[in-house]
């Protein structure tokens, strides 16, 4: 059974290894029964084992459902994208 699907790519820096997650999902009808967390849990296990040491993240601001979800994770703001409509 196929409930979420995640893409991500990594990196090395000075600072070490890091990941980047572009795409994250959990299909509807699989929402609000925790695979959210799940998941997630699971990726930094997959992550701490492969040596990263930091996973990075975009999440829209009317996404209030993920973001509380990266929250709850211990995902910290740490960056703010603005726009302005003409």
């Amino acid at each position: 059974m196929c409930i979420s699907t995640v893409y991500y790519i990594g990196s090395i820096s000075v600072h070490g290894k890091a990941a980047f997650i572009y795409d994250f999902i959990i299909f509807e009808e699989f929402r609000s029964l925790s695979y959210g967390t799940q998941t997630m849990s699971e990726l930094e296990e997959i992550a701490k084992k492969m040596g990263i040491k930091k996973v990075m993240l975009h999440v829209f601001a009317h996404n209030t459902t993920a973001f509380s979800l990266y929250e709850k994770m211990g995902f910290k703001t740490t960056d703010i994208s603005m726009s302005k409509y003409l």
